[in-house]
Protein backbone atom coordinates (compact mmCIF):
# COMPACT_ATOMS: atom_id res chain seq x y z
CA UNK A 1 0.00 0.00 0.00
CA UNK A 2 2.45 2.60 0.80
CA UNK A 3 4.75 1.60 -2.15
CA UNK A 4 1.68 2.17 -4.33
CA UNK A 5 1.52 5.36 -2.47
CA UNK A 6 4.78 6.61 -3.51
CA UNK A 7 4.39 5.35 -7.27
CA UNK A 8 1.67 8.41 -7.46
CA UNK A 9 3.93 10.79 -6.57
CA UNK A 10 3.77 14.18 -5.49
CA UNK A 11 0.35 14.90 -5.96
CA UNK A 12 -0.77 11.96 -3.51
CA UNK A 13 0.51 13.84 -0.02
CA UNK A 14 -2.02 16.55 -1.14
CA UNK A 15 -4.60 14.17 -1.67
CA UNK A 16 -3.79 12.46 1.49
CA UNK A 17 -4.30 15.76 3.38
CA UNK A 18 -7.55 16.31 1.98
CA UNK A 19 -9.06 12.78 2.76
CA UNK A 20 -7.47 13.11 6.62
CA UNK A 21 -9.56 16.55 6.39
CA UNK A 22 -12.57 15.21 4.99
CA UNK A 23 -12.98 12.19 7.66
CA UNK A 24 -12.18 14.50 10.20
CA UNK A 25 -14.92 16.79 9.33
CA UNK A 26 -17.83 13.90 8.45
CA UNK A 27 -17.34 12.04 11.95
CA UNK A 28 -17.51 15.69 13.57
CA UNK A 29 -20.29 16.59 11.99
CA UNK A 30 -22.08 13.08 12.83
CA UNK A 31 -21.21 13.05 16.02
CA UNK A 32 -22.85 16.96 16.49
CA UNK A 33 -25.67 16.04 14.06
CA UNK A 34 -26.67 12.78 16.27
CA UNK A 35 -26.40 14.56 19.78
CA UNK A 36 -29.10 17.13 18.31
CA UNK A 37 -31.43 14.19 17.52
CA UNK A 38 -33.03 14.38 21.03
CA UNK A 39 -36.93 14.44 21.51
CA UNK A 40 -37.66 18.09 22.35
CA UNK A 41 -41.07 17.16 23.70
CA UNK A 42 -40.68 16.33 27.79
CA UNK A 43 -38.78 20.20 27.14
CA UNK A 44 -41.48 21.78 25.82
CA UNK A 45 -43.85 19.95 27.92
CA UNK A 46 -42.19 20.87 30.90
CA UNK A 47 -41.53 24.40 29.63
CA UNK A 48 -45.35 25.27 28.70
CA UNK A 49 -46.78 23.46 31.89
CA UNK A 50 -44.93 25.78 34.03
CA UNK A 51 -45.65 28.94 32.29
CA UNK A 52 -49.81 27.65 32.19
CA UNK A 53 -49.08 27.23 36.03
CA UNK A 54 -47.86 30.76 36.03
CA UNK A 55 -44.51 29.32 37.42
CA UNK A 56 -42.43 31.27 35.43
CA UNK A 57 -39.07 30.95 37.62
CA UNK A 58 -39.44 27.48 36.83
CA UNK A 59 -40.09 27.78 33.21
CA UNK A 60 -36.95 29.99 33.37
CA UNK A 61 -35.11 27.44 34.88
CA UNK A 62 -36.27 25.04 32.27
CA UNK A 63 -35.48 27.55 29.94
CA UNK A 64 -31.88 28.03 30.64
CA UNK A 65 -31.05 24.67 29.94
CA UNK A 66 -31.96 23.81 26.30
CA UNK A 67 -29.36 20.80 25.05
CA UNK A 68 -30.57 20.17 21.58
CA UNK A 69 -31.03 23.50 18.41
CA UNK A 70 -34.65 22.52 18.58
CA UNK A 71 -34.79 23.54 22.46
CA UNK A 72 -32.51 26.38 21.89
CA UNK A 73 -35.32 27.94 19.33
CA UNK A 74 -37.65 27.51 21.81
CA UNK A 75 -35.85 29.08 24.93
CA UNK A 76 -35.36 31.94 22.86
CA UNK A 77 -38.89 32.26 21.37
CA UNK A 78 -39.50 31.90 25.73
CA UNK A 79 -37.12 34.29 26.86
CA UNK A 80 -38.59 37.00 24.35
CA UNK A 81 -41.99 36.04 25.76
CA UNK A 82 -41.18 36.41 28.94
CA UNK A 83 -39.18 40.00 28.53
CA UNK A 84 -42.44 41.45 26.64
CA UNK A 85 -44.98 40.27 28.94
CA UNK A 86 -42.88 40.69 32.50
CA UNK A 87 -44.24 37.23 33.73
CA UNK A 88 -47.77 39.03 33.59
CA UNK A 89 -49.74 37.13 31.04
CA UNK A 90 -51.05 34.11 32.20
CA UNK A 91 -52.34 31.61 28.91
CA UNK A 92 -56.13 32.24 30.79
CA UNK A 93 -56.01 35.98 30.46
CA UNK A 94 -56.93 38.31 27.11
CA UNK A 95 -53.62 40.58 26.19
CA UNK A 96 -54.45 42.91 23.21
CA UNK A 97 -51.14 43.17 21.98
CA UNK A 98 -51.12 39.38 21.89
CA UNK A 99 -49.89 39.00 17.88
CA UNK A 100 -47.36 41.93 18.00
CA UNK A 101 -46.15 39.96 21.02
CA UNK A 102 -46.36 36.72 19.52
CA UNK A 103 -45.06 38.51 15.77
CA UNK A 104 -41.60 38.94 18.11
CA UNK A 105 -41.28 35.94 19.54
CA UNK A 106 -41.48 34.40 16.08
CA UNK A 107 -38.68 36.96 14.54
CA UNK A 108 -36.86 35.79 18.17
CA UNK A 109 -37.38 31.97 16.76
CA UNK A 110 -36.40 32.62 13.14
CA UNK A 111 -33.64 34.21 13.90
CA UNK A 112 -32.24 31.48 16.66
CA UNK A 113 -33.22 28.85 14.01
CA UNK A 114 -31.19 30.36 11.39
CA UNK A 115 -27.73 30.92 13.50
CA UNK A 116 -28.84 26.58 14.79
CA UNK A 117 -28.33 26.12 10.75
CA UNK A 118 -25.46 27.89 10.32
CA UNK A 119 -23.78 25.73 13.25
CA UNK A 120 -25.27 22.52 12.04
CA UNK A 121 -23.56 23.60 8.46
CA UNK A 122 -20.16 24.52 10.23
CA UNK A 123 -16.81 22.90 7.91
CA UNK A 124 -18.90 21.83 5.31
CA UNK A 125 -17.85 24.33 2.88
CA UNK A 126 -14.53 22.75 3.26
CA UNK A 127 -15.67 19.67 2.64
CA UNK A 128 -17.46 20.96 -0.92
CA UNK A 129 -13.94 22.48 -1.25
CA UNK A 130 -12.17 19.18 -0.89
CA UNK A 131 -14.79 17.22 -3.05
CA UNK A 132 -14.76 19.52 -6.06
CA UNK A 133 -10.48 19.76 -5.85
CA UNK A 134 -9.62 16.04 -5.38
CA UNK A 135 -10.50 14.98 -8.85
CA UNK A 136 -8.70 17.78 -10.09
CA UNK A 137 -5.60 16.80 -7.87
CA UNK A 138 -5.87 13.28 -9.35
CA UNK A 139 -6.35 14.59 -13.26
CA UNK A 140 -2.90 16.52 -12.42
CA UNK A 141 -1.34 13.50 -11.72
CA UNK A 142 -2.45 12.25 -14.34
CA UNK A 143 -1.16 15.32 -16.65
CA UNK A 144 2.31 14.69 -14.43
CA UNK A 145 3.06 10.94 -14.87
CA UNK A 146 2.25 11.48 -18.65
CA UNK A 147 4.71 14.23 -18.79
CA UNK A 148 7.14 12.32 -17.13
CA UNK A 149 6.54 9.00 -19.76
CA UNK A 150 7.19 11.76 -22.74
CA UNK A 151 10.21 12.46 -21.13
CA UNK A 152 11.22 9.37 -20.60
CA UNK A 153 10.60 8.57 -24.52
CA UNK A 154 12.90 11.46 -25.60
CA UNK A 155 15.51 10.90 -22.81
CA UNK A 156 15.80 7.49 -24.83
CA UNK A 157 15.33 9.01 -28.46
CA UNK A 158 12.62 7.02 -29.33
CA UNK A 159 13.86 3.77 -27.80
CA UNK A 160 10.87 1.92 -25.64
CA UNK A 161 11.77 0.73 -22.32
CA UNK A 162 8.46 -0.59 -20.40
CA UNK A 163 10.12 -0.33 -17.34
CA UNK A 164 10.48 3.46 -17.08
CA UNK A 165 7.69 3.62 -19.07
CA UNK A 166 5.63 2.57 -16.27
CA UNK A 167 6.93 4.29 -13.57
CA UNK A 168 4.70 7.98 -15.40
CA UNK A 169 1.69 5.65 -16.62
CA UNK A 170 1.51 4.11 -12.66
CA UNK A 171 1.84 7.74 -11.31
CA UNK A 172 -1.27 8.78 -13.86
CA UNK A 173 -3.47 5.78 -13.28
CA UNK A 174 -2.84 5.77 -9.36
CA UNK A 175 -3.83 10.10 -9.06
CA UNK A 176 -6.78 9.53 -11.10
CA UNK A 177 -8.17 6.52 -8.73
CA UNK A 178 -7.21 8.40 -5.09
CA UNK A 179 -8.26 12.00 -6.81
CA UNK A 180 -12.02 9.86 -6.91
CA UNK A 181 -11.40 7.11 -4.04
CA UNK A 182 -11.53 11.05 -1.60
CA UNK A 183 -14.13 12.38 -3.06
CA UNK A 184 -16.89 9.61 -3.99
CA UNK A 185 -17.36 8.97 -0.49
CA UNK A 186 -16.77 12.40 0.73
CA UNK A 187 -19.73 13.42 -2.00
CA UNK A 188 -22.00 10.29 -0.20
CA UNK A 189 -20.82 11.33 2.94
CA UNK A 190 -21.98 15.09 2.49
CA UNK A 191 -25.45 14.23 0.78
CA UNK A 192 -26.05 11.93 4.38
CA UNK A 193 -25.30 15.02 6.30
CA UNK A 194 -27.13 17.52 4.77
CA UNK A 195 -30.55 15.12 5.07
CA UNK A 196 -29.89 15.14 8.38
CA UNK A 197 -29.78 19.11 8.62
CA UNK A 198 -32.98 19.13 6.35
CA UNK A 199 -34.60 16.54 8.81
CA UNK A 200 -33.39 18.96 12.16
CA UNK A 201 -34.37 21.92 9.77
CA UNK A 202 -37.98 20.91 9.61
CA UNK A 203 -38.00 19.90 13.16
CA UNK A 204 -37.25 23.23 14.14
CA UNK A 205 -39.93 24.76 11.94
CA UNK A 206 -42.50 22.32 13.59
CA UNK A 207 -41.81 22.14 16.49
CA UNK A 208 -41.04 26.13 17.07
CA UNK A 209 -44.94 26.53 15.43
CA UNK A 210 -46.47 24.23 18.02
CA UNK A 211 -44.65 26.35 20.67
CA UNK A 212 -46.04 29.60 19.09
CA UNK A 213 -49.82 27.68 18.42
CA UNK A 214 -49.63 26.73 22.91
CA UNK A 215 -49.15 30.18 22.75
CA UNK A 216 -51.84 31.72 20.51
CA UNK A 217 -54.09 29.26 21.75
CA UNK A 218 -53.73 29.43 25.57
CA UNK A 219 -53.04 25.92 25.59
CA UNK A 220 -50.56 26.09 28.48
CA UNK A 221 -53.30 25.43 31.31
CA UNK A 222 -54.37 22.27 29.32
CA UNK A 223 -50.68 20.78 29.78
CA UNK A 224 -50.30 17.93 32.30
CA UNK A 225 -47.51 17.41 35.16
CA UNK A 226 -44.16 16.93 33.38
CA UNK A 227 -44.28 13.28 35.03
CA UNK A 228 -47.26 12.16 32.82
CA UNK A 229 -47.33 10.97 29.44
CA UNK A 230 -47.40 12.78 26.10
CA UNK A 231 -50.41 14.69 25.23
CA UNK A 232 -51.95 15.03 21.91
CA UNK A 233 -50.71 18.68 21.57
CA UNK A 234 -47.00 17.15 21.98
CA UNK A 235 -47.28 14.13 20.02
CA UNK A 236 -45.62 13.62 16.91
CA UNK A 237 -47.54 13.87 13.72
Amino acid sequence: MWQTFLKGGPVMWPLLACSVIALAIILERLIFLKRGKQDPAGFLRRLVWAMGQGRWVEASSQADQPKTSVEKVIATGYTVFLNETNGNWQFGDPNPYQEEILGRVEEAMEARGRIEVDEMRQNLSILDVIITISPMLGLLGTVTGIIKSFNVINALAGASDPLKLSVGIAEALITTAAGLIVAIPALLCTTYINGLIERNVSQMNRWGDEFLRLLRTKRGDGYEHPGTPKTAATRDY
